[in-house]
């Protein structure tokens, strides 16, 4: 019976991984140590968490103009997108030939606290092609998860390492 559940058991895993990638600011930031803590492969962890942060960006983008007209009625959020909007009024050419580009390193550098939900807000908001963008938000949630997952099951392996030398030696 127990052999029968460990499938069942890994795919709720799995699950659980890729609906935490999904919740905005933890996205795979957060997603790839607590798989990492729940023993999945670095593979599984990392397409789960690619999958689940990258689930989200066509909706956001859909609804960011709206949100972002509603949004505009409480004061941090028009002092914020009036920043952006005004940056991007001030350089044109960056936003009108650089967005995809700059889309992608903000989510793909995993400290930015820039991930996939705002960088979406942010494309949708301001009228950035919705292909062009979803492609950079998606190399960019790529390059993030590789960072972040190479960072974490790398240091999983190097203190493992380590306590098995200690052990040895003793």
């Amino acid at each position: 019976m127990a052999a029968a559940l460990t499938p069942l058991r890994i795919w709720l895993k799995d699950l659980f991984v890729l609906l935490l990638s999904m919740v905005p600011i933890a996205e795979n930031r957060l997603a790839i140590p607590v798989a990492a803590a729940l023993r999945l492969k670095w593979q599984q962890a990392f397409l789960c968490t690619t999958a689940g942060s990258f689930l989200p960006v066509p909706y956001v983008m859909k609804g960011s103009g709206s949100l972002a007209d509603r949004a505009r009625r409480v004061g941090f959020v028009e002092r914020g997108l009036g920043r952006v909007e005004r940056f991007a009024q001030k350089h044109p050419r960056l936003f009108r030939n650089g967005s995809v580009f700059i889309l992608a390193v903000f989510v793909g550098i995993p400290f930015t606290g820039i991930g996939v939900w705002i960088a979406s807000f942010v494309a949708g908001a301001l009228g950035f092609d919705r292909r062009s963008s979803m492609a950079a938000i998606l190399v960019g949630t790529v390059i993030s998860g590789l960072f972040t997952t190479a960072c974490t099951y790398g240091v999983i392996v190097g203190v493992k390492t380590l306590f098995r030398c200690v052990t040895r030696a003793a």
